[in-house]
């Protein structure tokens, strides 16, 4: 078993993500939520953050994590590829 040798250093926004996992934007609660969101390819974000409101983040860029935290990815988002992370 491999040694983290990030294991003494707390788990925040700003160390980024540890576990990641495919999203498939639907209208469905994830069971965890991400952290952070990698688009692959760019395009609009739909979402509903934790106060259920739904925002439209426009043209998020493709290859970097975004500190985004939310419930839902929505199906209308056009972005692509996109992980997240907690």
């Amino acid at each position: 078993m491999g040694q983290d040798p990030f294991e003494s250093i707390p788990h925040s926004r700003i160390t980024g993500p540890t576990v990641t996992f495919v999203v498939t934007p639907s209208d469905t609660e994830f069971d965890k939520y991400p952290k952070a969101l990698w688009v692959g390819v760019a395009g609009d974000l739909v979402i509903v953050d934790f106060e259920d409101n739904q925002r439209t983040l426009k043209n998020v860029v493709a290859g970097v994590w975004h500190p985004i935290t939310c419930k839902k990815v929505l199906a209308a988002t056009t972005a692509t590829d996109i992980v997240g992370g907690y």
